[in-house]
């Protein structure tokens, strides 16, 4: 007669953490900073079409822009694993505020028209960086968690991020000025709040379970 085999204790549920460690937080600010100025895509056809885009054409400039979305989200995210996601999401930010920034100056129907695939570009971007990012600061059994917060925040101000860049676009050819300015200016902003922090701490990245130092792209803590 053989004496049963042991059993084993189910395996315990890690807890759901309450707080927020500091670079999450400050993580999610600079992501709710970005998403209050990232308004709705349908915008830049707008622009477009105002600057001489025949309508005929427009659906030609949405699917550039998703293939250039395409094109650079796969070059992103092998970025994000060589580089480190934070630097390729700031990286990714500024190059919105550029695009952006170009949109609310131009006057040409062309230029128009290369700044829209420059925004699909960032997206591509700014996508994979910012979940890798999400993914590295948040301690192993809470990831769900922290994307939880991270959709949650982006979320929330996806209607005011509209309605402020519709309200804007209502006011006259000064308004679309102003509506993509403001969108640029968001962009670097949140890129700063993002960087200059842990660039003026020293702070290396990581939560909870040492910190991961942003030199070693395999996300391991330092020996």
């Amino acid at each position: 007669v053989h004496d049963p085999a042991p059993r084993l204790p189910p395996p315990a549920r890690a807890s759901v953490p309450v707080r927020l460690c500091r670079q999450q937080s400050l993580l999610l600010w600079s992501v709710g900073i970005w998403a209050l100025g990232a308004s709705s895509e349908q915008f830049l056809l707008l622009r477009v079409a105002d600057l001489g885009v025949p309508l005929v054409l427009i659906p030609l400039v949405w699917l550039g822009m998703s293939l250039a979305k395409s094109g650079a989200a796969l070059a992103a995210g092998r970025l994000a694993d060589h580089w480190h996601p934070r630097r390729a999401l700031a990286t990714g930010w500024l190059v919105f505020a550029a695009a952006y920034g170009g949109l609310a100056v131009c006057t040409e129907t062309m230029t128009a028209v290369a700044m829209v695939m420059l925004v699909g570009v960032a997206y591509g971007m700014i996508e994979p960086a910012e979940r890798s990012l999400v993914a590295l600061l948040s301690p192993a059994g809470h990831h769900g968690g922290a994307f939880g917060w991270y959709s949650l925040v982006q979320g929330l101000l996806a209607l005011p991020a509209g309605l402020l860049t519709g309200w804007l676009w209502q006011q006259g050819p000064h308004g679309v000025t102003w509506a993509l300015a403001l969108t640029a200016v968001l962009s670097t902003v949140a890129c700063l709040s993002l960087t200059r922090p842990l660039v003026a701490t020293g702070e290396r990245l990581g939560c909870d379970q040492g910190a991961i130092d942003e030199r070693n792209p395999a996300h391991e803590p330092p020996v």
